[in-house]
């Protein structure tokens, strides 16, 4: 029997699929070693996709490729659908208010950052308008996770980017183990990058600081909603103060 032929297209499909795995192998890494080695990511980045590629060239005539593009493509959407599509500086700062509401946790100080990219997939983007108000940073703030092999020039594709949060807290000792399970836990990824802390024999409680990065995947079509702060009221009905 003929083997069917693989066409450019879905070559081009699976190879995108597998940019997407790498991007969650970067972030992977990541959790797995707090120490934020980007040299080493990107090293282990660049084998894996010299593997790929290496593969591609075996793939011209192999049917059973055909037959895997529905789990390919089932596996590349697992990994959109688990990061937000952008995460404003508002977010982190609601994000620090929850945390603190819901733990026995006391923060006295935050540093949140902006946005740097930390890796570009081959992907399209699936909206001309990477996130709301195209604030997606430019790739020259941030010169790492460049998959242009991939992609044409000017073309929009789905950009890993990430933030980070640095905070001072007091707290106790169940409180900390429960903080380091509410961050581990949380459902936006967001991972503990750097932990300080040390025993008040004063008063029994744990004083320390976090580093934590929170990360979010630009241009997959999610709709990106700004958080609600409750308590503010902005404006007046009538400036004037007259009767209507």
């Amino acid at each position: 029997m003929k083997k069917k032929k693989i066409t450019a297209n879905q070559i081009k499909f699976i190879i995108n699929m597998i940019s997407l795995t790498i991007f969650a192998v970067a972030y992977l890494y990541i959790f797995d070693n707090y120490t934020g080695k980007t040299d080493d990511i990107y090293q282990e980045v660049e084998l894996i996709k010299a593997q790929m590629k290496e593969r591609e060239q075996r793939l011209s005539e192999e049917d059973e490729v055909l037959s895997e593009i529905p789990e390919v493509k089932e596996e590349g959407q697992k990994v959109i659908d688990s990061f937000p599509v952008y995460i404003a500086k508002e977010d982190n700062f609601m994000f620090i208010e929850k945390m603190e509401e819901a733990l026995d946790v006391q923060i006295s100080s935050v540093n949140v950052t902006d946005n740097v990219i930390f890796y570009e997939t081959s992907v399209p983007a699936r909206s001309e308008v990477l996130i709301s108000e195209n604030l997606l940073p430019t790739l020259e703030e941030s010169d790492v996770g460049s998959t242009d092999d991939n992609k044409e020039e000017n073309e929009q594709v789905m950009t890993g980017i990430q933030n980070t949060i640095s905070m001072s807290f007091v707290t106790t000792y169940q409180g900390f183990k429960e903080l380091v399970e509410y961050i581990r836990e949380y459902p936006e990824r967001t991972i503990i990058e750097n932990a300080s802390v040390s025993y008040d024999s004063t008063t029994g409680n744990l004083t320390g600081s976090l580093m934590l990065k929170r990360f979010a995947l630009a241009g997959s079509g999610k709709e990106y909603k700004a958080p609600v702060i409750d308590g503010i009221n902005i404006g007046t009905d009538n400036i004037f103060g007259t009767d209507d």
